[in-house]
């Protein structure tokens, strides 16, 4: 009985990663299942190919943006910020490798917010990358609730200043 029913689950499941499959080669998946997929291990070239698009599209909207963003922006801190849930999404979809491959974006904005989604995931980044990062001297600008911080790459990698009850993340690969 349980060897039918796990037969049963797998067959089932088979039919329902199938049945993904041809939706997003059809392009009938929306944005929010591609992030889930993100989550398994993408087994087919279909799969991998839709996912990397997806976070090809959220990396250029985000580098549209002149500036690093909170949640919440304005007087207050009581606007919802669209660059911020730009961020939120690419977070939750890219893996440790995407995430280490826009360290090097053209982009500081996504170099800033790739970094700091890794910091916020606890993933481990390229140490030669950051130590690079750590002396980008690119300005940016930061919208801190209804504050605008003028800094530095430098400074935001540097200072961890997303999160600063962490340690430095310049010293967060180190092994003591």
């Amino acid at each position: 009985m349980k060897f039918k029913l796990l037969t049963l689950f797998s067959i089932i499941l088979a039919l329902v990663i199938k049945t993904y499959s041809l939706s997003a080669r059809d392009g009938v998946i929306d944005d929010d299942e591609v992030e889930l997929l993100a989550q398994w291990e993408l087994m087919n070239a279909d799969d991998s190919l839709r996912h990397q698009q997806h976070i090809d599209i959220l990396a250029n909207e985000l580098a549209e943006s002149s500036q690093i963003t909170e949640e919440f922006t304005g007087a207050g801190a009581m606007v919802k910020c669209t660059t911020y849930h730009r961020y939120a999404r690419l977070r939750k979809a890219a893996n440790e490798f995407e995430l280490n491959e826009l360290l090097t974006h053209e982009s500081p904005v996504i170099r800033v917010y790739a970094h700091r989604a890794m910091m916020e995931r606890n993933l481990n980044p390229n140490p030669d990358v950051v130590a690079q990062m750590a002396a980008d001297s690119t300005e940016i600008e930061w919208l801190n609730g209804d504050v605008l911080i003028h800094t530095t790459v430098m400074d935001m990698v540097s200072s961890n200043m997303f999160r600063p009850e962490e340690r430095d993340s310049l010293v967060a690969f180190l092994n003591f």
